[in-house]
């Protein structure tokens, strides 16, 4: 057992050596656990932002860089290049920020790069971190698609496992306007109805009908099992039979959602952190 787990750490540890890291925290001692998490897996490229604006001038700059670094590259001109990703020494490969800041949070982080307005690539993958206190951000996270929440304090366990699969699992993202219509406003109301984007993220709105299928209780833990079963039946899919809320009622995935793989991941996150119930109704 002791061996195996050894292994499995030094995968872990050699999938983050080399990568570049931005941590994001306006909480200084905040910013060094999270930074010595990511040394504690080898990572030495970590550049760190006390702010979100701090944050988006530091990736405005790296695609700057990375742009420049690719213009004067032969085998860039040949290649014809165009994504930041595939570009030199400048780019973040991850991003490791917190929710609660001022003035601008997490989500105007977030949002700025899934839109495109941070300069760096779209798909990066970021990782929230998250307190119990954070329930109203939690959907329009999942609308931005961000890639994993990491509950604060940090277990370097978790983080590990957590970040492994995130650079493991490219994301598909939406057009940047879908992302530009996430609503990352404090709501008044403990619900949020029908955020702009639910439509065309996960192919349902209020017209969604079960047809045949029958709605039955599944624990959020055996959700990853049944999601991978139906990737290898066609037309068959995993769809939410009631709208997945928190406990102060904020709606974050609505009834008529398909499963995915992803999404499953992160619904198993929120019920590991006490956001979820133990089991939520599905279609199948």
């Amino acid at each position: 057992m002791a061996d195996h787990r050894k292994s499995t750490d030094n995968r872990a540890q050699d999938s983050v050596a080399g990568l570049r890291f931005l941590v994001v925290d306006d909480h200084k001692f905040s910013r060094h656990i999270t930074i010595e998490a990511l040394k504690w897996l080898n990572a030495t490229r970590i550049v760190e932002a006390a702010d979100a604006s701090e944050a988006i001038a530091l990736l405005k700059g790296a695609s700057a860089n990375d742009r420049k670094s690719a213009a004067s590259s032969e085998l860039a001109r040949r290649l014809e290049l165009s994504d930041d990703r595939l570009f030199g020494q400048g780019k973040f490969d991850c991003i490791v920020t917190d929710f609660n800041m001022a003035p601008l949070n997490g989500l105007h982080l977030l949002k700025a790069i899934r839109t495109g307005d941070a300069g760096c690539a779209r798909d990066t993958p970021v990782l929230l971190l998250t307190g119990f206190s954070d329930d109203h951000l939690i959907a329009s996270a999942l609308n931005l698609d961000v890639n994993a929440f990491v509950l604060k304090p940090i277990s370097r366990v978790a983080f590990n496992e957590k970040l492994s699969r995130v650079l493991m699992r490219p994301i598909t993202l939406e057009a940047p306007e879908a992302y530009a219509a996430v609503d990352i406003s404090e709501p008044v109301e403990p619900a949020v109805e029908n955020p702009a984007s639910d439509v065309a993220k996960t192919g349902h709105g209020s017209d969604f009908k079960p047809g045949t299928r029958r709605l039955v209780d599944v624990p959020v833990a055996d959700l990853a099992r049944m999601s991978a079963d139906t990737e290898l039946m066609l037309g068959e899919e995993i769809t939410l039979g009631q709208d997945a809320a928190g406990p102060d009622g904020v709606v974050y995935l609505h009834q008529g959602t398909i499963l995915t793989p992803l999404l499953v991941e992160k619904l198993i996150e929120l019920q590991s952190i006490g956001r979820l119930p133990e089991q939520l109704k599905v279609y199948k």
